[in-house]
């Protein structure tokens, strides 16, 4: 049954995905925590990758967990914040950096072969694309103006590549800004720093019924066995100054005055609501 899911993974993409011929190398980043549940998760793929690594001849790889092997790094969830690091302290080491999350399935095999299909030499962000189909607030209602393409941003859940010559560039990939939703921002990063798109390779899974796979998002199975009380919630909520008097006045008088624990941050300092002044200029739309 594995041999027939190993073969089948290499007819997603409209690329040749053959099987490795030359040896490749790899840095797996897990997007640890150190949380027990999620430090579970991460043995485990972690003992998953280094079995699968330890049988392929034609791969040379390391594995890093960001909440054991990076701990000094703040802000590694983001992504960017780890790469200037990353780079210096491996230099020419990797052809690829693969940046995964505890809940990510990796065939490893079958990743090597679809790597191998793309010119290591060139930069390149392979993953599962995501598309937003408006403008969302989530993302600042941000659009590229003369975009006529989809924009696709990564879901780090199945898995990202980057060749590692994206790391190499003059220019440190640096976010400015409050980082909100990473994957979209880091995706921002790569188009305008590096002038590259993700490619929105459908064999990173998503969806339970997808299938030729060469990753996959195996979705969390954790019960919460602790009654959760209002002693254990705290609330933070991003606003602007324009909505002190009006959408703050609605969640204070709705749901926020049954929560215990909320605190409000904006663009200014306001003792009136209260808000606690964040130093960030509202984005236009």
């Amino acid at each position: 049954m594995l041999c027939i899911w190993v073969i089948s993974a290499y007819g997603i993409d409209d690329r040749k995905a053959s099987v490795a011929e030359h040896e490749i190398s790899i840095l797996f980043v897990i997007l640890s925590q150190n949380a027990d549940y999620d430090a579970h998760k991460t043995s485990v793929l972690f003992s998953s990758l280094k079995g699968q690594i330890s049988e392929n001849s034609n791969l040379h790889a390391d594995i890093l967990r960001t909440h054991e092997d990076l701990p000094e790094l703040t802000g590694a969830w983001a992504v960017w914040p780890m790469l200037e690091s990353l780079s210096r302290k491996y230099k020419e080491t990797w052809d690829w950096l693969f940046i995964c999350e505890p809940d990510t399935m990796v065939n490893i095999s079958a990743l090597v072969g679809y790597l191998n299909s793309f010119d290591r030499n060139v930069g390149h962000a392979v993953g599962r694309g995501l598309t937003d189909k408006t403008n969302t607030i989530i993302h600042h209602f941000f659009k590229y103006e003369d975009d006529e393409q989809h924009f696709f941003y990564p879901d780090f859940s199945t898995g990202l590549a980057l060749s590692w010559t994206l790391l190499k560039n003059d220019g440190a990939l640096v976010w400015r800004g409050f980082t909100i939703d990473a994957k979209h921002e880091f995706a921002r990063l790569l188009k305008d720093k590096r002038g590259v798109r993700l490619n929105n390779t459908l064999s990173f899974c998503l969806l339970e019924h997808e299938s030729q796979c060469i990753t996959r998002y195996v979705q969390p199975d954790f019960q919460c066995m602790s009654k959760i009380t209002n002693n254990d919630v705290y609330f933070a909520i991003k606003t602007f100054s324009e909505f002190h008097k009006t959408r703050i006045v609605i969640v204070k008088r709705t749901w926020a005055k049954t929560a215990k624990f909320v605190e409000y941050f904006s663009d200014m300092e306001d003792h009136y609501v209260p808000t606690i002044n964040l130093g960030i200029q509202n984005t236009e739309r």
